[in-house]
């Protein structure tokens, strides 16, 4: 049983919102990057699948990434 109350990042339904998602970590010693670049595959994963399942294979809305 579930008891944690927090809000969950879910990929699959970020990739259907109109919402922004800033991937941050500091360099060095504890740097998050490897939570980061786990996240990012999620969300792209996310995004090809639900791509693959639209008409024209492509999402309506592109996804990003800014420089």
């Amino acid at each position: 049983m579930d008891t944690d109350s927090r809000p969950q990042f879910v990929p699959e339904e970020f990739v259907r919102g109109n919402v922004t998602l800033y991937s941050v970590s500091r360099d060095g010693v504890g740097t998050a990057g490897p939570l980061i670049t786990a996240l990012n595959v999620d969300v792209v994963e996310a995004a090809e699948t639900y791509a693959t399942s639209q008409p024209g294979v492509r999402l309506a809305k592109p996804l990003l990434r800014d420089p």
